[in-house]
């Protein structure tokens, strides 16, 4: 009878884990709303990701509702703003001149959850088309069956067990698929591993994208600190990291209040100023900082690394074309309105191939390097003009083997990062016809084009994450080495402050 209680407690506890995986989050279950048709471009382009696409059905099953057609209304008014909303076949008279939702990622995200009313729990639930990544997930149908059959055996214990008397013992946390960094084969190792390491809670996943926290350790080799996404262990967590751009406007999603006196806050933030909203209340909240910016307490850049030997085997890869261009944002409220008229002013005196759903297509992933490559000149053309906001636009032509032309910030800026021989800038120049010409020599001139890579034989670029689900792992995993290496105190100071000086 004692193994059978076991058994059967043991599954309850699955039961229980899986239950909660269905039942909704309130406001943990961050959904971030499109509000313009290019947030639901951007959308559809990180669902062809299948992870990002499980990622919104699972958060979609969260939602709850009165009935099951409240939980429609629900989940639409959860991902589409209004204004957005009445751009498509869903709100508003008639359907003449407005864009089908049939047919998109998003849609099929919605299909998928299979709308099913349960009303003990009063969630709408996906009972059938369960299809999770994790390969276990299809086991919840059958798991369904289990519990109607051992319903009345299941309630009794969960009765006895979960009582106040405390005579069962409490079942373990069992992590979801990211909830560890790495997997161990005994509790004796796992007890070492965490008191070694500081744990850094990430409170919300930036624009819900989700990944292996052992990816810190796969492509950075930082494995330093125990990183978890379970709410909790907040009372616990050395470090709570915080993004931005998911604190609601009333700052109620941030962390319970007070915090534990030895725990620091980490303000994450990628997005440059213009693109910026100054949430009121978050002056003197946070103790670290995690941005592009140099100057913040954990600065996120992949660096040239250096070395003795010369390196003779790089080669300048073949070229077919000019100047290209990969953009994918036109948005003018984001402050792209310098490299717009730039780039048109430019195109009157020189050929530029252009790639990116702004102008064309979108551009494969897998294409992305071999693209650049295939280029003389890369247009590094930033959104937005500030300190220090030098992105992967840079990184990406020189790690290809092509010579970036640089709109940003002053080349001075650039050259705290880069050799000033690796790149051209266009402020080098008194106009975009100066600065065609000028590329339409170094293409004749050889010797001239070669020099701008002399700085290969002593520097090596390192290719960054090019998914745009991979967005922030960089940055959560060189937090996570920071908070490892540097557990001193540091007060909280007013982020806004120094963000926009």
């Amino acid at each position: 009878m004692q193994v059978f209680q076991k058994k059967v407690l043991s599954l309850l506890v699955d039961i229980r884990h899986r239950l909660k995986e269905t039942q909704p989050a309130s406001s943990a279950v961050h959904i971030d709303r499109m509000d313009t048709m290019e947030d639901f471009e951007l959308q559809e382009q990180s669902l062809s990701d299948a992870q990002a696409f499980d990622t919104l059905v699972l958060q979609i099953s969260r939602i709850g509702g009165r009935n099951t057609k409240d939980c429609a209304h629900k989940v639409l008014d959860r991902l589409f703003t209004n204004s957005l909303m009445a751009k498509f076949n869903l709100k508003g008279k008639g359907k003449r001149g407005k864009r089908p939702l049939e047919g998109t990622k998003v849609y099929r995200a919605i299909q998928e959850m299979g709308f099913s009313w349960d009303a003990k729990f009063k969630i709408c639930s996906r009972l059938i088309r369960w299809k999770l990544s994790n390969p276990k997930g299809s086991s919840l149908l059958r798991l369904g069956i289990v519990v109607t059959l051992a319903g009345v055996i299941s309630l009794s214990l969960a009765l006895f067990c979960y009582s106040p008397s405390n005579r069962c013992p409490r079942p373990a946390y069992k992590p979801d698929q990211y909830s560890q960094i790495s997997s161990v084969e005994s509790n004796e190792t796992l007890t070492e591993t965490v008191e070694d390491k500081p744990i850094l809670l990430l409170w919300v996943w930036p624009q819900s994208y989700r990944f292996n926290f052992s990816d810190c350790k796969k492509f950075y080799n930082i494995d330093n600190c125990q990183l978890t996404d379970d709410r909790s262990l907040y009372n616990s967590a050395d470090n709570v990291i915080i993004y931005h751009r998911a604190i609601s406007w009333d700052l109620s999603n941030l962390p319970p209040s007070p915090r534990p006196p030895f725990q620091r806050w980490l303000w994450l933030h990628l997005e440059s100023p213009t693109n910026t909203k100054k949430i009121p209340g978050l002056e003197n909240l946070f103790n670290l900082t995690v941005s592009y910016r140099q100057d913040a307490d954990i600065p996120v850049r992949l660096r040239l690394t250096t070395h003795k030997k010369p390196n003779e085997d790089f080669v300048i890869p073949k070229k077919d074309k000019l100047v290209c261009w990969i953009v994918n944002n036109n948005s003018t409220p984001t402050g792209v309105g310098t490299r717009i008229r730039f780039y048109q002013e430019l195109r009157k005196y020189i050929k530029v191939t252009l790639f990116g759903k702004a102008y064309t297509r979108f551009l494969d992933y897998k294409d992305y390097y071999s693209t650049i490559a295939s280029c003389k000149f890369y247009l590094s053309f930033e959104n937005s003009v500030h300190k220090d906001y030098i992105t992967e636009k840079l990184n990406g032509p020189l790690v290809a083997g092509t010579v970036p032309v640089a709109l940003g910030p002053p080349r001075k800026n650039y050259e705290n990062f880069v050799p000033g021989d690796s790149f051209i800038h266009v402020n080098d120049f008194p106009d975009a016809k100066s600065l065609a010409e000028y590329l339409l020599h170094l293409d004749k001139d050889e010797d001239a084009y070669r020099k701008y890579f002399n700085w290969r034989k002593y520097l090596t670029p390192t290719p960054h994450l090019i998914q745009q689900t991979q967005e922030f792992i960089l940055a959560i995993c060189t937090a996570c080495d920071h908070v490892a290496r540097h557990q001193e105190y540091k007060e909280a100071h007013d982020i806004y402050d120094w963000y926009f000086s």
